[in-house]
């Protein structure tokens, strides 16, 4: 009988190859990728979250908001499949993607890592990262070489997370990976950092990007890759030949027949198309500062000069007829070189006369005249008339208020015509043809309500003895029609203080009130409309708190057509 020992047993696995090296691994890749990318292909988009832009709680670790990198397309092998699950209120579906990536192909060449957290997109549908399986597969039985992660995943609710909408902070400097079973997850591919660009359209990508904006009036035409950009302007110059150009608004240009330059002349004229002078000005001319002219001025109208008014030279004044005839002058030189007048035209010394100093006008402070009519009376009198002897004078009864911007008249007003105003104000009894609107009077017997009419006058208010108000016995008279609040209830209901019936028109139904809401001695009415009230289909009316209803937390309505009067005194309710 042979050893125990010594017998040969046959392994439950063949033994791992001995010559299986880099280049078979490499060669098992090239094979999976193909089938996984032209065979299988199915694509998903992978969502990776941005631990920088994802806002987490500082205790508990969670994220208030997820916020993701770009997606980026992966091939992988995706089962899907749909959990059926029993509750007490039924059975619950849920649908779970198991996606099986190959790991060479998302570590090596994509630089992606599958984190727990990250989202997938399938189809239409967002699904979220809840599992990891990184040891799945391995190459030959060697442990150390594993090819294949999987991930589970259920459905993603809407809104979960938000996709970063452009990269702004990139960086040249990679985090060192201490753990390669679960990694950080790799930046986006970020163009060059020092590079500027230039684009029509924005491009989110691009870091330094600055974006063409045409304003109003500007073309840009983009000739594709390589071409060239040509900005163009719509704007051309309009108007009459010579016209200045200036903006009209909304970044347009025009030209006026008033604003005028003739290259052929050089000249320059405003308010004129046919300048006759270097400038020709027609209107106003303003000037902030000096103003040189460096040879004649001709003035046709009335020179007025500041405080003063300096002139270096002499003052002629000429015949406006003919411009070559010095009527007089001042300031004048004569042959031998003395002056003939010499005076300032802004201010002048004293003048004495020993006769009469006669002038068709006198301007200037003339407070030191004699026998000349002055304003008499207090500040704000109107002056009048006061005797023959050509003197006038003011009286506190006539005076006009300049802080109120009011006249104040004691005594009658008369006119012989109309007096018009926007508002009269005041006692108004003695003004006639003006309608019962306008004043205080009031139309109809003693007691009647006022209400507009048109007839026989426009706006014209007026009174009935149908509606009354009794002053002596305090009681309140209408005999007419009366029209109440009514408001139709399918439903739970809150009455407020603008209500007086409820038509209840389907029960079961609850009516809610507050005494609080309403005046004491208001009236509340509840009808059942519906006719369908019972014992058990009832109208329930709850007044609110601690409120009563005589005295009952609660009252039901549950005959047909019934109703309930109540009225509260602010605190309670009672039914009469």
């Amino acid at each position: 009988m042979s050893d125990p020992k010594n017998k040969w047993t046959r392994p439950g696995a063949p033994p791992a190859p001995m010559f299986f090296g880099e280049k078979e691994r490499n060669l098992v890749k090239q094979v999976n990728d193909e089938l996984t990318e032209r065979v299988l292909g199915q694509t998903i988009a992978y969502y990776p979250i941005s631990l920088e832009d994802s806002n987490f709680n500082d205790i508990y670790g969670e994220a208030k908001e997820k916020v993701t990198l770009p997606p980026v397309r992966v091939f992988a092998y995706v089962e899907v499949t749909n959990d059926q699950t029993n509750t007490k209120y039924g059975y619950e579906y849920q649908t779970k993607l198991t996606v099986n990536f190959h790991r060479r192909r998302l570590v090596e060449d994509q630089n992606l890592y599958v984190r727990v957290g990250d989202f997938v997109q399938y189809g239409d549908v967002f699904y979220e990262i809840v599992k990891t399986f990184n040891d799945t597969r391995y190459y030959f039985g060697q442990v150390e070489h594993k090819f294949q992660i999987s991930a589970e995943c259920v459905r993603a609710r809407s809104g979960a997370f938000r996709v970063l909408p452009e990269i702004d902070r990139p960086t040249l400097q990679q985090k060192e990976e201490t753990d390669i079973s679960s990694p950080a997850p790799r930046p986006a591919p970020y163009p060059p950092l020092a590079a500027t660009y230039i684009t029509v359209n924005a491009e989110t990508k691009l870091p330094n990007e600055r974006v063409l904006t045409a304003g109003t009036g500007i073309t840009i035409a983009d000739s594709g890759a390589g071409g060239a950009i040509t900005i163009d302007s719509t704007f051309g110059a309009t108007g009459p030949t010579g016209s200045l150009q200036f903006q009209q608004g909304g970044g347009s240009f025009t030209g006026s027949v008033n604003l005028t330059f003739l290259s052929s002349s050089g000249r320059l004229g405003i308010n004129t198309d046919s300048p006759t002078n270097s400038l020709t000005i027609i209107g106003d001319f303003s000037a902030s500062s000096d103003a040189y002219f460096g040879n004649d001025v001709y003035i046709a109208g009335t020179l007025y000069g500041g405080s003063p008014l300096k002139i270096a030279g002499s003052i002629q004044i000429r015949d406006p007829l003919d411009t070559s005839s010095v009527v007089a002058s001042f300031g004048d030189v004569s042959g031998d070189g003395s002056v003939i007048v010499s005076a300032s035209c802004g201010l002048f010394a004293d003048v004495t006369a020993s006769a009469y100093v006669s002038a068709s006008l006198f301007y200037g402070d003339g407070r030191y005249l004699t026998n000349v009519a002055r304003a008499q009376g207090g500040m704000g009198y109107l002056q009048y008339y006061s005797s023959n002897d050509g003197k006038i004078s003011g009286s506190s009864n006539l005076q006009y208020l300049t802080s109120s911007n009011t006249l104040s008249v004691v005594g009658n007003v008369s006119a012989s015509s109309n007096i018009s105003s926007s508002y009269f104000y005041g006692d108004g009894r003695y003004l006639t043809n003006v309608t019962a609107s306008a004043i205080t009077t009031g139309d109809g017997p003693i007691g009647s309500l006022q209400f507009r009419v048109d007839n026989p006058i426009a706006n014209e208010i007026s009174g009935t003895a149908n509606v009354l108000y009794d002053l002596t016995n305090n009681s309140f008279k209408v005999d007419a029609g009366l029209s109440h609040n009514r408001v139709s209830v399918s439903s739970s209901y809150t009455a407020s203080a603008g209500n007086y019936i409820l038509g209840i028109s389907s029960v079961p139904s609850d009516i809610l009130f507050n005494a609080a809401d309403f005046s004491p001695g208001q009236v509340l009415i509840v009808k059942d409309e519906s006719g369908l009230a019972s014992s058990t289909n009832t109208i329930t009316l709850n007044p609110s708190g601690s409120q009563t209803i005589d005295g009952a937390p609660a009252i039901y309505v549950e005959s047909p057509y019934g109703s309930v009067l109540l009225y509260t005194d602010g605190s309670d309710w009672y039914i009469y």
